[in-house]
C-alpha cells in the first residue's frame, strides 16, 4: 500500500494543492514524479467533496 492511500484525506488535499502550486504542470506529472495512483487520489477526495480543476492546477471543493 502506498503513503497516499492510508494518509487523511484533508492532509492529502493540503499537500497535493501545495506541490501543484509549487512544482507541477498538472496531476498527472505530479503523479507520474511521485508514483503515485491518480485514480485512488481523485477518487478520495471526491469523497470529502474537492474536484481536480485543471484549468487552475488546484483541487477546488465542490
Amino acid at each position: 500500500m502506498k503513503p497516499h492511500q492510508d494518509m487523511n484525506a484533508d492532509i492529502l488535499l493540503s499537500l497535493l494543492n501545495m506541490a501543484l502550486r509549487n512544482h507541477h504542470d498538472d496531476l498527472s506529472r505530479l503523479c507520474q514524479f511521485y508514483q503515485l495512483d491518480e485514480v485512488i487520489i481523485l477518487e478520495k477526495l471526491k469523497h470529502i467533496g474537492w474536484r481536480y480543476n485543471d484549468k487552475v492546477n488546484q483541487f477546488k471543493q465542490v
